[in-house]
């Protein structure tokens, strides 16, 4: 059984209204402002974007954007593997311990997407594959000693490829459904980036790359003993090959795409309030230290970035208007997908009436109707 990775793709959570943020009413018996001030008494204006704001909102506004030419060039110095290796970690939980994680990840997916080939994609390393294996790390372990493990594990079991597929499967169909919401979450997100350019099949074979190849698969790859089994699963799962084994593999992978675009497709990652400075404060360094690097072709003034970090000013952001940011964010993004989504059906609906009107036409040319 094949499954769609367009269903339920506009399905609401939250199922209300999003939440607005409080407004200071104003008062009947203020008096009304003369039109006579004397201006030399007012107070000078002063910019609020810097000195109003503590450098977490600053920071906020900076990453928090539809297009963000920080989060670009952050983009860049990953991939450009000239910065620390750590690099990747303190982007992951900065936006992890916010609510984030999912934004952060389709961000940098989407730029995969545009850049490599089908063929290619996600099977290289790049930004998003590299914040995507600390996902793994840290939330796959449980499932992966589950499933493939247990296989490189028994020094018992022959090297019999039909064997070692037959117990994969069976260890797949009982434990890929305890696979962590995050990842799948990710991987459906992601998936439909894919199915967005590239159609149903890509999506799928995106979602057979990102949990098989770079996950379940790791252990069993890396293990000289089992390599001949694993090309084996490979060709019984993937290609088609005739036999019993194929099919039992071939319908866990459909299983277990299954599973992956059952999920929710709205999950975010938990936010913890509790780690924010500290994260804020790894990103400060990152960014105080890379700055050389970042600084080269930002499309913007870095100097704005470079101060926020460096006069850092002390405050976390309120917990309420954090939770209606996010809020907001969450619903916006859901209103454009609604929005794009009644607008192709709007144009299915006119092209449909066209083709309509052009059959009719076209039969009323063969009876000689003019």
């Amino acid at each position: 059984m094949r499954y769609s990775i367009g269903v339920n793709r506009l399905y609401n959570p939250l199922n209300t209204s999003p939440l607005k943020r409080p407004t200071k009413k104003v008062s009947q018996t203020t008096s009304p402002v003369s039109s006579c001030v004397n201006i030399t008494t007012l107070p000078p204006i002063i910019p609020t974007r810097l000195y109003e704001k503590s450098t977490e909102q600053t920071v906020r506004s900076f990453l928090f954007v539809e297009i963000s030419p920080l989060l670009d060039k952050y983009f860049d110095l990953i991939d450009s593997k000239k910065a620390n290796h750590s690099r990747p970690n303190v982007l992951y939980n900065f936006y992890s311990v916010r609510g984030r994680l999912v934004d952060l990840m389709l961000y940098f997916a989407q730029k995969d997407v545009n850049t490599f080939s089908k063929d290619d994609l996600f099977t290289t390393s790049t930004p998003f594959t590299d914040l995507f294996d600390i996902l793994l790390e840290e939330e796959g372990n449980e499932v992966l000693r589950a499933t493939s493990s247990p296989i490189v594990d028994d020094v018992n079991i022959s090297d019999n490829g039909d064997e070692i597929s037959n117990r994969y499967v069976y260890l797949l169909t009982k434990y890929v459904p305890l696979i962590k919401e995050s990842i799948r979450g990710v991987v459906r997100s992601v998936a439909e980036i894919v199915y967005n350019k590239y159609g149903e099949e890509m999506g799928h074979t995106a979602i057979v790359r990102l949990i098989f190849e770079r996950y379940l698969f790791v252990p069993i790859s890396n293990s000289t003993r089992h390599i001949t089994a694993f090309y084996k699963l490979l060709s019984d799962g993937f290609f088609g090959n005739v036999g019993k084994a194929t099919g039992q593999m071939g319908n866990a992978v459909d299983y277990t795409i299954g599973i992956v675009l059952s999920t929710p497709p709205h999950y975010q990652s938990p936010y913890i309030i509790s780690r924010h400075e500290e994260t804020l404060e790894q990103l400060c360094e990152v960014i105080k230290e890379d700055a050389s690097l970042l600084r080269v072709g930002f499309k913007g003034d870095f100097d704005i970035v470079f101060d926020t970090v460096r006069k850092r000013k002390e405050g976390n952001i309120d917990l309420l208007v954090a939770s209606n940011e996010l809020q907001e964010w969450r619903s916006q993004r859901l209103d454009r997908k609604c929005y794009a989504n009644m607008f192709l059906k709007e144009q299915v609906k006119k092209a449909l009436q066209i083709n309509d009107f052009l059959r009719m036409k076209i039969l009323q040319l063969k009876n000689g109707v003019f």
